[in-house]
């Protein structure tokens, strides 16, 4: 502001001694400042506005490096090249930054502060500036595509620290969904899929995948998608395209999306009860977070691919069934009918749960289902496969891993009356299975034998409740209550049995 009044001064004619006396500048500063807009006006007229815009400029002080040393500048100059020998090798990722310079530098005992580390470092840098390091600014067509990428979340579940991966979609406009799965296999890709189209009620023309293995089969020429990328293309009508290597810039809305997610939804919270729970208040999370761009959501769902159907998420695998009557699938064990051993069976693997059918036609008969396990060396066994094999076998009941994992009322009716007699009491579940009453059942009928004053409760005690028993109000479901606590309902809704004297036509519900 100075120097464009003492200008406006000289414009007007007054001399260096008046400009000075009434601007309180010294004569030399007046001097010079003629000098300079009487060069411009002789050389270019028309720029002197630019001297009126640009700030004056003083000439930078210039003193001797006293810390910085050659020794520092070569050490940072070999960094640098380092950087550029990994960039051309597609590890981007791992290179240093000035931060990592600057500790390693302090490690060595040098002297020398972060920001000259970092002037010299980035000055480096801009020198190598090439036009593959400049952005193109993109614009999109709405509803023409979504992004999609995984990325890693450490929430508490029962306050266990555990690690899940959330699959992340982004349209456009930075419309979002996510959800946690405890794997980023094929099959977690594909339910991602299914789920994130079934929000937002569409799925787009295009979707845009990095290099992940789920989505590319082969790298070798053109990229190959797999035959899971294949399936969800013919089922929703969207075609897929593969970003370049190490160029997550090619797909900037998830990229950003999926820190945002993360930090949103579990910056603020991070214990929960289960996984179920932890995708609800996720997906609530990306419900208030997509209020913010509504508008524009609204525009791109217009012009997308109506999706009113979602795709059966599972794979086929076939499987060959041991001699303990289990079959194998990521290091896990799950059981089968006994009668399949040495035979082929197919298994439907969903995210889930494992259905298993037999090989008589394709998925017609279905023969066990499993709840899927994500660990490693489990064995999930279900006794009914097993039942006439521990009928020939009952000394192994005891100790069985299937009668371990039999439900509640099973193993306390078992430990309870049946301990000391095996064979009876496989004999009991055979005739049970094969007239259809279930082990609450029997475990309601040994109940009522015990109130009864029945001192040896046994196989034929508890065939005679049942077999007198009316067709009657369910009884009580003890999954949820202790069988003491259920005792006296179930004995107000069975104690009609002896009592009318009526022959039972049917088995209680």
């Amino acid at each position: 502001m100075d120097r464009n009044d003492i200008i406006s001064d000289i414009r007007r004619g007054l001399s260096d001694r008046e400009i000075a006396r009434q601007r309180h500048h010294s004569r030399h500063k007046i001097a010079q400042t003629r000098r300079e807009f009487e060069k411009l006006l002789a050389s270019d007229p028309d720029n002197v506005e630019t001297l009126l815009t640009v700030q004056p400029r003083y000439k930078d002080r210039k003193s001797p490096k006293r810390k910085f040393t050659q020794e520092i500048a070569e050490y940072i100059n070999k960094c640098y090249r380092d950087n550029l020998v990994k960039i051309s090798t597609g590890q981007r990722k791992q290179t240093k930054m000035a931060k990592d310079i600057y500790r390693e530098l302090i490690e060595q005992g040098q002297d020398i502060s972060y920001k000259t580390v970092c002037n010299y470092f980035h000055n480096l840098k801009a020198k190598g500036i090439s036009p593959s390091d400049c952005f193109i600014k993109l614009g999109y067509v709405p509803g023409e595509k979504m992004e999609f990428d995984w990325g890693e979340v450490k929430i508490y579940i029962k306050g266990e620290l555990k690690v899940f991966n959330m699959g992340t979609v982004s349209l456009c406009c930075n419309a979002r969904f996510a959800k946690l799965s405890t794997k980023q296999d094929t099959q977690a890709m594909i339910q991602m899929h299914a789920d994130s189209f079934h929000f937002f009620g569409k799925a787009p023309h295009v979707m845009v995948y990095d290099n992940m293995r789920t989505a590319v089969k082969s790298f070798v020429g053109e990229k190959t998608p797999t035959e899971a990328i294949v399936r969800l293309e013919a089922f929703y009508g969207f075609i897929h395209r593969f970003c370049n290597v190490c160029s997550g810039n090619e797909k900037p809305h998830v990229e950003r999306s999926v820190e945002v997610m993360r930090r949103w939804a579990f910056a603020g919270r991070e214990h929960f009860e289960s996984l179920e729970e932890a995708n609800g208040y996720l997906c609530e999370k990306c419900i208030i977070t997509n209020r913010n761009v509504a508008e524009a959501m609204e525009e791109e769902l217009r012009n997308m691919i109506p999706a009113p159907y979602d795709m059966s998420c599972f794979e086929v695998e076939t499987r060959k069934v041991d001699r303990l009557a289990t079959f194998c699938l990521d290091s896990n064990h799950y059981s089968v009918p006994f009668t399949y051993i040495g035979k082929e069976v197919w298994v439907k693997v969903f995210t889930d749960k494992l259905v298993v059918y037999d090989q008589e036609g394709i998925c017609t008969n279905i023969i066990a289902t499993h709840e899927r396990c994500y660990d490693k060396n489990r064995w999930r066994m279900i006794i009914d496969h097993f039942l006439e094999v521990l009928v020939v076998k009952p000394r192994a009941i005891r100790d069985s891993v299937a009668l371990k994992q039999a439900p509640k009322e099973l193993k306390d009716l078992y430990y309870k009356y049946f301990e000391d007699d095996s064979k009876e009491f496989a004999n009991m579940l055979v005739w049970a299975k094969s007239n259809g009453y279930t082990y609450l059942e029997l475990s309601s009928a040994a109940l009522i034998c015990s109130q009864k004053g029945v001192s040896d409760i046994s196989f034929g005690a508890i065939r005679e409740i049942l077999s007198k028993s009316l067709t009657a109000p369910a009884v009580t479901d003890v999954s949820s209550k202790s069988i003491e606590d259920a005792a006296a309902e179930n004995l107000m809704a069975i104690s009609c049995m002896f009592h009318s004297g009526v022959q039972n036509e049917g088995r209680v519900s």
